[in-house]
């Protein structure tokens, strides 16, 4: 067996271009994705909030706000999805943030709104 030096290289791999323009993909990817997310978790939480929307359906909604989001500008922004890995990893970047920003302030706006009238009423 020969040893891994003395194995040809490919010429894709010698001019390091295929490898170039992978991370090059992944990199830009990230940032507009995971923002588009933490967007989108703000004014939902804020409109959520705001209509005192509550259950699993509301997150149900709010998930897949942000992956349509996500999706969409990944596409305006022209990512490779092969190089990044597929539609599932650009649909699991910036998923666990922005789903805790978005309970953070769908609840904080509910019960600023709605809970002193709730608290009242209980009264």
């Amino acid at each position: 067996m020969a040893s891994p030096k003395s194995q040809p290289r490919s010429s894709a791999a010698s001019t390091g271009t295929t490898t170039k323009s992978a991370v090059t993909a992944t990199s830009k990817i990230h940032p507009f994705v995971t923002h588009a997310k933490l967007i989108t978790a703000v004014v939902a939480g804020l409109i959520f909030g705001w209509y005192n929307l509550q259950g699993g359906n509301t997150l149900v909604g709010y998930m897949s706000l942000a992956n349509f989001f996500g999706i969409l500008t990944a596409t305006f922004v022209g990512v490779d999805e092969e190089a990044v890995g597929g539609k599932y990893k650009i649909m699991l970047e910036g998923v666990m943030p922005s789903t805790a920003l978005f309970v953070l302030i769908w609840t904080a706006t509910s019960n600023l709104l709605h809970g002193a009238a709730v608290t009242a009423a209980a009264v």
